[in-house]
């Protein structure tokens, strides 16, 4: 479930996201009408890149945080707790068909 709800929340992110080729656009434009030199441009796309990617990972880190603690008000369980108690469940059942 929180898969499918944190796929969702980062499809959602990827529509807003700036992407390089885009950004080059932007700025080949700003370079043609002469607003930037090629070299302005290029720190600026590096620029933009960097601060996309850095957003796009702390939002990607909140987005987990708060489903994260939406589950737990839920009180669902996670899948590593899940699995974890599938284990133990196993090895019990080994026990108690040893001692039968």
């Amino acid at each position: 479930m929180i898969e499918v709800l944190r796929k969702a929340m980062l499809a959602g992110i990827g529509a807003l996201t700036l992407t390089e080729a885009k950004a080059r656009s932007i700025v080949d434009e700003l370079v043609e009408h002469g607003k930037l030199s090629k070299e302005e441009g290029e720190g600026l796309v590096e620029e933009l890149l960097a601060k996309a990617a850095s957003s796009r990972k702390e939002l990607e880190q909140r987005t987990t945080e708060f489903l994260k603690e939406g589950l737990k008000k839920m009180d669902l369980v996670m899948r590593s707790e899940f699995d974890e108690l599938k284990v133990r469940v196993a090895i019990l059942e080994e026990k108690l068909k040893e001692d039968n």
